[in-house]
């Protein structure tokens, strides 16, 4: 099934490569590049929220699905309505098992706040 017609938002996404040593916090340096308008649907499937008493944490994950040829792996950030999330795991190339055709990229988006 082609999907890429019904896909109506439209994302950036900021592909991220550990370039060097951690910095002196203990974090990896990253280069990035940046892909705009990028056509994916998000849907939210599953969210949590935790307090310690003095703030709170929440936790949503989404699905979403990208055109076929969208280029993301599971250290990304993809933006999408002004918010910004992160690639869970390792994104599903989708291929119609007839043709051949890539139909869609599948991959499971995460949020914190």
């Amino acid at each position: 099934m082609k999907i890429a017609p019904i896909l109506t938002l439209t994302a950036t996404i900021t592909s991220r490569v550990q370039t060097g040593a951690v910095d002196v916090f203990g974090d990896p340096t990253w280069s990035t590049t940046t892909t705009s308008g990028v056509r994916c649907e998000l849907q939210a499937r599953q969210r949590t929220e935790s307090t310690d008493g003095l703030s709170e944490l929440t936790d949503t994950t989404f699905e979403s699905w990208f055109e076929p040829g969208t280029i993301i792996d599971a250290d990304d950030q993809v933006a999408i309505a002004g918010s910004t999330y992160d690639v869970i795991g390792t994104p599903w190339v989708a291929r119609n098992p007839r043709t051949g055709n890539t139909e869609f990229v599948h991959c499971w988006l995460r949020k914190t706040s």
